[in-house]
């Protein structure tokens, strides 16, 4: 009788195994977290935002416009950022405040930026042609955590201090 309850139990655990093997079978080895390659962010990605037109001397109040941000991440990883302000229904660049070049790499999901900044030096915050914008900081280093999926990049920005500005996230779509 001890005997034939034993081989139920083994059995019991035997099939346990067994479906136990199926579902990771089915639903794969690999962990959602697949290593995103640097070709696999290639194109250009924005965030945009609705901008009142009267937040700017140099817009017109008869048109509707956006706050771009925008990363163009290119061949040999190398990288352009942008903030500028769009006019909506021509796509037509109003002036630039922020301008970023350099290079990239992706480290499990990491992505390492080195890059110089230009930046717009006008007091009273009006735009300015790309032109205009003044260097203000060189060999920058900024990393942080990336999301890929599908049409959408995410940047996963680290936690900073309590007396610092943080921005947890950005999520950029892919235009192009």
């Amino acid at each position: 009788i001890h005997v034939e309850a034993s081989n139920k139990k083994q059995v019991y655990l035997m099939k346990k195994f067994l479906i136990l093997l199926t579902v990771l079978f089915l639903t794969g080895w690999s962990s959602d977290d697949e290593t995103i390659s640097d070709t696999a962010i290639e194109g250009v990605w924005e965030k945009t935002t609705i901008v009142d037109s009267n937040e700017f001397d140099e817009l017109d109040e008869n048109l509707n416009y956006e706050s771009v941000i925008q990363y163009k991440f290119l061949k040999a990883s190398k990288f352009e950022s942008y903030t500028f302000i769009r006019a909506i229904e021509s796509s037509e660049i109003a002036g630039y405040m922020f301008k970023e070049l350099g290079s990239y790499t992706i480290n499990n999901n990491r992505l390492s930026l080195i890059s110089d900044r230009w930046i717009s030096q006008d007091d009273s915050g009006a735009l300015q042609s790309l032109q205009e914008l003044s260097l203000n900081e060189q060999e920058v280093e900024w990393s942080f955590n990336i999301i890929l999926e599908q049409n959408t990049l995410i940047f996963n920005f680290d936690p900073c201090g309590p007396a610092e500005n943080c921005i947890g996230s950005i999520t950029l779509n892919k235009v192009n």
